[in-house]
């Protein structure tokens, strides 16, 4: 049994030409264009990455300008939070009815997590007004007003009942 020998075949320049043609056309079919087809997908992962981390920064340094002196919570810290949170509110004499903390709910695309909390406060509208102004100055949370519905009272017409949904944001932590 013989094997096939290249050097046997007679082949003219337009075979080789015809061969050659063929080869590269088989390596960019098979081998180039997957490989630039890969190089492009991960090019707009990549450029999708870079966004996420631009708006990111843009969050991060966005709460820096608007002045707020807070940061962005560990789990340990909630609480901690949440007791400041009430002690601006009793020093604008805002009377809390309930606090209650939903899930902690994953942001899309972000390196941090947000804690929605609802609050039901009673308040005369000047003391409302003066406690969300204050959220701004919290020193131990970064946190945001969601959601509210205020409502005058039954009875006394200088007092407030709402229902406020705030934000606190948290480090984005495994486990969590």
């Amino acid at each position: 049994m013989k094997f096939f020998n290249i050097r046997d075949l007679k082949l003219d320049k337009k075979q080789i030409a015809i061969l050659t043609a063929v080869f590269i056309l088989f390596g960019y079919g098979f081998i180039y264009h997957p490989l630039a087809s890969q190089i492009n997908f991960k090019k707009k992962e990549w450029q999708n990455l870079e966004r996420d981390l631009i708006i990111a920064r843009e969050f991060i340094f966005k709460k820096d300008d608007l002045g707020r002196k807070g940061h962005i919570l560990s789990r340990q810290e909630i609480s901690l939070a949440i007791d400041e949170i009430t002690r601006v509110g009793r020093k604008q004499k805002i009377n809390f009815i309930s606090i209650s903390p939903q899930g902690i709910q994953d942001v899309s695309g972000a390196p941090y997590r947000c804690l929605p909390i609802e609050l039901e406060l009673e308040s005369e509208y000047k003391d409302l007004g003066s406690f969300l102004g204050a959220l701004k100055e919290l020193r131990e949370s970064f946190v945001t007003v969601r959601n509210f519905k205020i409502v005058r009272h039954g009875t006394v017409y200088s007092l407030l009942q709402s229902k406020i949904i705030i934000d606190l944001y948290v480090k984005g932590e495994e486990g969590g």
